[in-house]
């Protein structure tokens, strides 16, 4: 798994997967240096959560290779995945259970990472069918951050979040990876989204195997990245050839 050169954090090397004889991924191949964030991009079913699973060692790449240094990975799933007899507070925990800390440090860790969230002392203490949707999402990202990991996994985090909790989750995370120099990966349907959070952009095709069509580099830091910016920042990206035939919008439609 080591790199052959400090530069890189983590390498993609011509990976390709699938499941039985369908082929979802060929020859995806790219690079990420410490500290840095990228989204994965592309339209429904080309293959992104499988991407990030491949990354995270979940599955075994059926050809090409996953290098990379870290020892803390985290991953923040589509479906919490919270587990139904512990409150929060006790699923924040059970993260912690293979770490060598004291149970105050515990209790300490896992107390201001419920406020990072947005929760209350007493949310911390409810179960999961007693949290809403985006509740439970929150917990979740406060289990992945618990083990203060320095590779972040990030599955559609903030999907079932309003808008307004969405973009302070988005500030929150982002804040804590710069503070932590965690690298993180990002998988979004959200172009939006990913110009907020990352620094680069990976966009996979349409069509089986899917493939890297299109990559973006974010010039502007995240903490100046204004609704303008955005905006701006979109349109480029939809004014890409590549990168409008990934998402199947009319060429004749101007971005």
């Amino acid at each position: 798994m080591s790199l052959t050169t400090a530069a890189t954090a983590l390498r993609v090397e011509g990976l390709g997967h699938g499941y039985g004889e369908e082929a979802i991924l060929a020859d995806v191949s790219f690079e990420l240096a410490r500290g840095a964030v990228a989204a994965i991009v592309g339209p429904s079913g080309a293959g992104k959560t499988t991407l990030l699973h491949l990354v995270g060692g979940l599955a075994k790449p059926q050809s090409g290779s996953v290098r990379h240094d870290f020892s803390r990975p985290a991953f923040v799933f589509q479906d919490p995945l919270l587990l139904p007899w512990r409150t929060a507070r006790g699923n924040i925990d059970f993260a912690l259970s293979g770490l060598k800390l004291t149970a105050g440090e515990r209790r300490e860790r896992i107390r201001a990472l419920l406020l990072e969230v947005g929760f209350t002392a007493d949310d911390g203490g409810k179960y999961p069918h007693q949290l809403s949707g985006g509740m439970r999402k929150r917990v979740a990202l406060a289990r992945a951050l618990a083990v203060r990991p320095d590779l972040l996994l990030l599955d559609e985090p903030f999907g079932a979040l309003d808008f307004g909790l969405a973009r302070q989750m988005q500030a929150l995370v982002r804040r804590l990876i710069g503070e932590r120099s965690m690298t993180a990966l990002l998988v979004t349907h959200d172009l939006a989204e990913a110009v907020r959070l990352a620094d680069t952009i990976l966009v996979l095709g349409k069509g089986r195997p899917a493939s890297i069509v299109a990559v973006q580099t974010l010039s502007r830091p995240p903490r100046l990245r204004d609704d303008a910016y955005v905006e701006a920042a979109l349109s480029r990206l939809i004014a890409d050839r590549d990168i409008r035939a990934a998402f199947d919008l009319d060429p004749a439609i101007a971005p």
